[in-house]
């Protein structure tokens, strides 16, 4: 039992740091700080944090994915306490990484377990199963997704064409439009292994740059060319601008914040070997490589 509590603490932990690093604007009781463990009866249990925030009471809402690919809501009040806790049923599975806040109202995104489409997801603050808000089931193995000033993009998988897919929401989160990019392999098996936890872990992921007027670009991380690459495109029609490549899945880049213009906090590996970068320049209309940024 001592190591299903442990799992347990670290999850929670977890999470608490993600919430510390994600709410720097909030306003915190001086002195305030407290460690809480929750624990479960099904002693197998394993909890993936996936996104933490604030809510309006001052509590905390938590997203993971329990038992490698169940979607697990946590709700905790402003000291930690516990408020309720819920497992999604089926069809709903393999939640992506994000708690999304639009005005007072949370949501997040998950899949679906027999057609593989896309759900957006209401949260319910008084424990109430979510809401469907919209379904899409043109958007198949759902892969990461980033609230942006004008809707949602979402990066998916096409299992039919073999490419990496990337939608656009607009506000009424009705698609806007989709591009799609050629991985020229078939990965589904590897996505199949990220989606449900039992294999090798890919860094999805999807994100805005903000610029002047309409100069902005979105990008994602993800399958395009043989390889795991950060591509940028324009946010009218998602051509590809440019492109970061990494080596097949060997290496590339885990994660990136973007800081100011064109510069961005990175973190890449490669070959089992992992490099923080705090400022990296990057020409986002360029073709680059991420194996030349020295550590």
């Amino acid at each position: 039992m001592k190591t299903h509590i442990k799992s347990i603490n670290i999850f929670v932990t977890l999470s608490l740091l993600l919430f510390a690093c994600d709410l720097s604007d909030n306003e915190f009781e001086p002195g305030l700080s407290f460690s809480r463990i929750f624990n479960t009866p099904v002693f197998s249990g394993s909890y993936d944090p996936l996104g933490i925030v604030q809510t309006s009471d001052s509590g905390y809402l938590t997203l993971a994915a329990s038992d490698n690919w169940n979607v697990y809501l946590l709700k905790a009040d402003h000291r930690g306490e516990y408020s309720w806790d819920m497992e999604l049923p089926t069809p709903y599975v393999s939640p992506l990484s994000g708690i999304h806040k639009i005005e007072n109202e949370f949501y997040f995104f998950c899949m679906d377990e027999v057609t593989l489409g896309t759900y957006l997801m209401k949260i319910n603050l008084n424990g109430d199963n979510p809401e469907v808000v919209r379904s899409y089931p043109e958007i198949i193995y759902p892969l990461s997704a980033d609230l942006t000033p004008s809707g949602f993009i979402i990066q998916s998988y096409n299992r039919d064409s073999r490419k990496t897919k990337l939608t656009k929401l607009d506000a009424s989160q009705r698609i806007d439009w989709s591009a799609e990019y050629p991985v020229l392999e078939d990965v589904e098996e590897r996505v199949i292994r990220h989606l449900t936890r039992l294999g090798k872990r890919i860094p999805f992921f999807t994100g805005y740059v903000e610029g002047a007027g309409n100069q902005g670009y979105y990008y994602l991380n993800g399958f395009y060319n043989f390889t795991v690459s950060m591509i940028f495109t324009n946010i009218s029609d998602g051509e590809p601008m440019g492109v970061v490549n990494g080596f097949r899945d060997q290496g590339g880049i885990n994660a990136a914040v973007h800081l100011s213009d064109h510069t961005f906090a990175v973190s890449r590996y490669d070959f089992g070997d992992n490099f923080l970068l705090p400022s990296v320049a990057i020409d986002l209309s360029a073709i680059s490589f991420s194996g030349d940024w020295e550590a």
